[in-house]
């Protein structure tokens, strides 16, 4: 800008007039304009390093001096180039000065990225002599604008080195508020509860030794930390005690005077209400708390509540208010410079995009996702995503890879949330690699971890898997008893579970040779997975309603259907649905009945030849399975009989037999 040009070398600026003109002449600048709006620019950039070289050192420092003081009228200039202008002109004090007056200002208008660019470069010029409470507020802006970009170690060593700072100066509240910005860096990244409850225990021991004054910082913090500290207990299911913590903050004068302390305990409220009272109350409780903030122009607010909105949406298997929620929040993360949300739910919609059918979109998201700088949640979710994709594309190998390192992740995290999504795709990996027993084993270890908290949604998905493991590996009764099992633990306030009990329902039924019942509840099924915007188990529950339709010699109605899963398996690239949607349509036009490893004996009757094999008496099977003896003795008689069979030993061999076929499995 000439303006600016002739400022800095202390000329009027129609002296520059010609010499600028012969610049342009000589095609060493654009002529004024020409490349840009407002200001002449060089040719190539190659020049201005060469004369910037070539430009004596004592004078660029001058210049720079210089360019510091006037630039501030450059175009797109901000505190960022002033404080580099300083710092090449060896003026330290002056950097340091212009880089935090920059920052303040960045931060106050949610310009993140600039804010920690401007507080690093302050840290590298701040005085070497500077007050340790100085340097302490320094290192706490930095931990705070490095949260809203991603960038979690920078924050955590930021905060741990302001609270040493700020306690050296005597500050032991301000320590305390400086170090709550680990536990937040902590749970991004998945660092187990255990160490999380620890530090908040701790932090709120050190509070305490500041008596019971009633400052306004005081008030402050011991309202955030019990925030803090409640959503650690939330994340461990230790939902009395969060409650407890709740009911402190909102009885706090802290929470009166802040909307926005309220509204943090109405979101952690409707993580809660999700587990124990219902996913539907939870996922309306975080909306109302998210469109409450809005409306008041709490942005931080809004944008977790979205988030966590998102979160539950999907765990509720609730695909179309998830979409919302992301598409909300993306555009609101973006208006704020605030990665960590954004990053969250675009690695939550790579989830709802496998679930609804968009594979390829799945995947790319998730790749970018896991690529691109965030903390481990999102990148969880889309691990996730690439796990699910690749189980349905045939590729196990894969598939483990992605799973696994989740699982590990989520196993040192402590949160049953984050585990149970990666153990599912595991047992899918496990069953659609031909290894049930193994299928059954996840299905059982995200069981048994569900009932010790008290976890039920997330359990939603294990339900048919567990059935189609057992029955799998030829063990049909159990196959009956996981089923009755899982459904009593998730209970029939989890609404959208009906479609797995359903699909699950159907398996059994069809497994015992109930066709009616079986094509019945897999009806059901078909018409709720594809209302839940679920392809796969949708995809599965028309291949299953194929064979009950087959075994009613509704052939053409199996074909069609059939039909319906292959065209779904083109379109989503997955060889597993296809081949399967194959050999069903082959069955069907050829009136082929699919029939169980077991025929001619029923379920419960190839249980109790199970047990014949183990050299089980009539009693002890009896015992076994909770029927009476003389029955056991009928269900024995029966299966020679339908065997063509006379001894015992001959069911043995038979059975035996038919475990190890690859049909049984």
């Amino acid at each position: 800008v000439p303006e600016v040009l002739a400022a800095v070398m202390d000329l009027p600026v129609t002296a520059l007039d010609d010499p600028l003109e012969e610049l342009v002449e000589h095609s060493v600048l654009y002529p004024f304009g020409a490349k840009d709006v407002g200001y002449h620019d060089f040719r190539h950039q190659l020049l201005r390093e060469a004369l910037y070289r070539h430009t004596p050192v004592r004078e660029r420092r001058r210049l720079h001096a210089r360019a510091a003081e006037f630039g501030a009228q450059l175009v797109g200039a901000t505190e960022v180039h002033a404080s580099i202008h300083y710092a090449e002109a060896g003026l330290r004090d002056e950097a340091y000065r212009a880089a935090l007056a920059g920052a303040a200002a960045a931060a106050r208008v949610h310009a993140h990225r600039e804010a920690y660019e401007l507080y690093r470069r302050a840290q590298r010029f701040q005085p070497a002599d500077g007050e340790p409470a100085t340097r302490a507020a320094l290192s706490e802006a930095v931990a705070d604008e490095a949260l809203a970009l991603e960038e979690t170690s920078v924050a955590v060593h930021s905060a741990e080195a302001a609270a040493d700072a700020y306690r050296k100066a005597g500050d032991v509240a301000r320590a305390i508020a400086a170090e709550m910005l680990v536990l937040v860096a902590w749970r991004r990244d998945g660092h187990p509860v255990s160490e999380r409850l620890e530090l908040g225990s701790r932090l709120h021991a050190e509070l305490a030794t500041l008596g019971e004054g009633d400052s306004e910082l005081l008030v402050e913090l011991r309202a955030d930390l019990d925030l803090y500290r409640a959503l650690a207990l939330v994340d461990a299911y230790r939902f009395a005690e969060a409650r407890d913590l709740i009911r402190g903050v909102r009885t706090s004068p802290a929470s009166q005077a802040s909307l926005d302390l309220r509204l943090a305990a109405d979101e952690i409220e409707a993580m809660m209400a999700f587990v124990e009272v219902g996913p539907e109350v939870g996922v309306a409780r975080m909306a109302a708390a998210a469109n409450e903030a809005m409306a008041n122009r709490q942005e931080t607010a809004s944008l977790s509540g979205l988030r966590d909105g998102a979160i539950l949406a999907a765990r509720a298997l609730d695909h179309a208010a998830a979409r919302r929620f992301i598409e909300d929040g993306v555009r609101l993360g973006a208006e704020l410079e605030q990665s960590h949300c954004a990053h969250v739910m675009r690695g939550v919609g790579t989830v709802v995009a496998w679930a609804s059918g968009s594979w390829d979109e799945a995947e790319q998201t998730a790749r970018h996702v896991i690529a691109d700088r965030g903390c481990q949640r999102g990148a969880a979710h889309a691990r996730w995503a690439l796990g699910y994709v690749a189980v349905g594309r045939g590729d196990t190998t894969a598939a483990r890879r992605e799973l696994e390192a989740a699982l590990a992740w989520a196993q040192r995290s402590e949160s049953i949330e984050l585990i149970l999504p990666a153990l599912w795709g595991l047992a899918e990996a496990a069953l659609h690699g031909g290894d049930p027993s193994e299928a059954a084993g996840r299905c059982e270890a995200a069981l048994t971890q569900a009932q010790a908290v008290g976890e039920r949604a997330l359990l939603v998905p294990f339900v048919v898997t567990g059935v189609r493991a057992y029955q799998a590996a030829g063990q049909p009764a159990d196959a009956d008893r996981w089923l009755a099992q899982v459904a009593a633990h998730i209970g029939p306030s989890i609404a959208f579970a009906q479609p797995a009990l359903d699909h699950g329902g159907g398996l059994v039924a069809l497994a015992a040779g109930n066709t009616g019942a079986a094509r019945r509840a897999l009806e059901a099924a078909v018409a709720a997975w594809d209302a839940r915007e679920r392809i796969w188990e949708a995809s599965w529950a028309r291949l299953d309603l194929c064979a009950a339709l087959a075994r009613s010699h509704r052939f053409p109605a199996a074909v069609a259907l059939a039909g319906q899963v292959r065209e779904a398996a083109d379109r989503l690239r997955s060889p597993i649905l296809f081949e399967r949607a194959e050999a069903v349509a082959r069955q069907g036009r050829g009136r082929i009945v699919e029939l169980e490893p077991w025929y001619p004996l029923t379920a419960r009757e190839y249980e109790v030849a199970r047990l014949v094999t183990q050299g089980r008496t009539n009693a002890e099977i009896a015992e076994e399975l909770s029927i009476a003896p003389k029955t056991a003795s009928s269900h024995v008689e029966h299966i020679l009989a339908k065997l063509g069979a006379s001894r015992r030993t001959e069911i043995a061999v038979w059975a035996s037999a038919i475990e190890r076929s690859p049909t049984a499995r």
